[in-house]
């Protein structure tokens, strides 16, 4: 029976990788550029943990994990922070894991760190730490976990499918556009009176010189001799 889980469950775990990582890339593609951006939020995502748990030591059987987890994440401008809690069963080692602790990341990439509980013949107790790589709803992680009790060790590899339920949202407040004011129009040029039209001769010839009028002098009367008078 442990034969045929060790060769089934890891293509089983590698096929939910491959399809939950083509979901990302579709959802990631269908989002829309225009649509509204978040400046701040409180989020609650609940949903499941499905992945594979290579544990130690020596002839520790590793398998096929399957749990439930649930967060409460505070984003605000790309910085997000909170507190998780799960629980999974390792079918390799036929026992119960349960962790909760913190968890804080920037974008798409975060880490979380917290207690771990394990719960087989005996409860053991440890730590767990898990990087993450998330889209929105789907999430790839990668973990160690180490009990102290019984010094067994857990590197556990997976996908969280997880619905972010909003508890308080606030948009990014868009800022009124500024009002550009139309250019002045053109100046309007008067139009200009058209040239009166030349004939060709006018073009040519230069106009006649008028002579200046002579002034005629009235003819001289020839004043006679004044008469002698003798003594």
């Amino acid at each position: 029976m442990r034969s045929l889980r060790s060769a089934v469950l890891p293509k089983l775990f590698a096929a939910s990788v491959v399809a939950a990582g083509a979901l990302a890339s579709r959802e990631a593609a269908a989002a829309d550029p225009m649509g509204p951006k978040i400046e701040k939020g409180l989020f609650l995502p609940v949903g499941l943990n499905l992945g594979y748990s290579v544990n130690t030591p020596k002839g520790a059987a590793n398998g096929f994990i399957l749990g439930g987890e649930t967060s409460l994440a505070f984003f605000k401008d790309l910085f997000w922070t909170g507190a998780y809690a799960d629980i999974l069963r390792d079918f390799g080692e036929q026992e119960t894991r349960t962790s909760v602790g913190l968890e804080a990341g920037y974008g798409p990439v975060g880490v979380d760190f917290g207690y771990l509980g394990a719960f087989r013949d005996e409860t053991a107790h440890g730590v767990r730490v898990r990087g993450i790589l998330t889209a929105s709803a789907i999430s790839v992680y990668g973990g160690y976990a180490r009990t102290w009790t019984d010094a067994r060790t857990h590197a556990e590899f997976g996908v969280l499918l997880k619905v972010p339920l909003p508890i308080f949202i606030q948009e990014v407040k868009k800022k009124p556009d500024e009002v550009v004011p139309p250019p002045p129009p053109p100046p309007i040029d008067e139009p200009k009176p058209a040239p009166a039209p030349t004939t060709p001769a006018e073009e040519t010839t230069p106009p006649a010189e008028t002579p200046a009028p002579t002034e005629t002098k009235p003819a001289e009367t020839p004043v006679p001799p004044p008469a002698q008078i003798s003594p």
